[in-house]
């Protein structure tokens, strides 16, 4: 037959990796030292991606541990390949030992194994750890500064944990950075006011949305038919979050979208062990339930009831994520770029 090489194994695991077929990916890697093949870097490092994607990080370490025995070079990717991996196990320990080990070995950091790590401190439910990591990237003799992708994953942490104060922080420090917040920012904020029950910020970061120029998706809608649920409104929420789109300029969803909002937010209900959410229609709610006492503060009442908060007048200040008038303070203000690391440095006692 054909001898292949370490290179087509490479490939072949890599393939396998892929489709999510461990089976077939630790045949290919017996099958190749079966032909007295000697893998090489790229062809440990499918292999590595591989069981990793395939939720077999022991595994994966296993063959790293190998790769360093053998004198392989063992770059900053592999070993932030580990530590995503282990954060999807959420085994914490193991990802900050790995990161550590890096250092010890010589191999530099980057802004992406720093994502890493404070990502799995999210996933892990820690976020004061991740603030660490944050500090240490904002720190003097740092070589890598944070990146959008490291704003987000602690405002997501942030959101997570209920503390919208913080993370509307983290917001106004990205765009103090000059960098824009995505539409995942957005979504993520919004979500994060339907765990602290804060329709009017909710609605705030709509607007900002809107006037951004960006298009909320299926997932914004989502979201704020959760929010309007949350907060009690006494009305159709799905009629609700429409006038407010329209309000917006904005078109109204879907049918198709307003029913996958609504099976949605009835999902996220039932897990949270709440009853099934269900539209009164504006009417009493049958039965000795009884309707909320006040509607949630969305602005003036209206002929139809509470109004949209309309959105800010061309050349006006928007939303203001901090909560304080004005634009975004400078380089020294609290809305500046490495404001939010100077905040957490003093709140740590550095």
């Amino acid at each position: 037959g054909i001898r292949g090489s370490a290179v087509t194994y490479g490939t072949i695991v890599k393939a396998y990796g892929r489709a999510g077929n461990i089976d077939r990916v630790l045949q290919a890697w017996e099958e190749m030292q079966a032909e007295g093949l000697e893998a090489n870097a790229v062809t440990y490092g499918c292999m590595i991606n591989a069981c990793v994607k395939c939720s077999q990080t022991e595994k994966a370490l296993q063959i790293f541990r190998d790769m360093q025995k053998r004198h392989k070079q063992c770059n900053t990717i592999l070993y932030t390949t580990l530590i995503k991996g282990y954060g999807n196990e959420k085994d914490l320990s193991t990802a900050i030992m790995l990161f550590r080990e890096m250092r010890n070995e010589g191999v530099p950091y980057n802004t992406i194994a720093y994502n890493s790590i404070i990502d799995v401190c999210i996933k892990c439910g820690e976020v004061g750890k991740a603030e660490e990591f944050f500090q240490e990237m904002m720190s003097d003799h740092s070589p890598v500064q944070p990146d959008l992708i490291t704003y987000s994953t602690l405002l997501k942490g942030y959101c997570q944990v209920g503390d919208l104060d913080k993370a509307l922080h983290v917001a106004a420090t990205i765009k103090a950075c000059g960098m824009q917040c995505d539409e995942l920012v957005y979504n993520t904020l919004m979500d994060g006011c339907v765990k602290a029950n804060d329709l009017s910020a909710g609605v705030g970061l709509f607007a900002e949305m809107a006037n951004a120029g960006m298009k909320p998706s299926s997932i914004t809608h989502s979201i704020f038919l959760r929010l309007y649920q949350r907060n009690g409104y006494k009305g159709n929420a799905l009629d609700a979050v429409a006038q407010l789109y329209q309000h917006h300029g904005l078109e109204k969803p879907s049918g198709t979208v307003e029913k996958a909002s609504r099976a949605a937010a009835r999902r996220e209900n039932r897990a949270k062990g709440g009853a099934k959410p269900r539209s009164t229609g504006g009417r009493a709610p049958r039965g000795n339930a009884k309707p909320p006492s006040q509607p949630p503060p969305q602005g003036p009442q209206g002929p139809q009831g509470p109004q949209p908060v309309a959105p800010a007048a061309p050349g006006a200040q928007g939303p203001v994520m901090m909560g304080a008038p004005g634009p975004v303070p400078g380089p020294a203000g609290p809305g500046s770029c490495g404001s939010f690391g100077a905040m957490m440095g003093a709140a740590n006692g550095q």
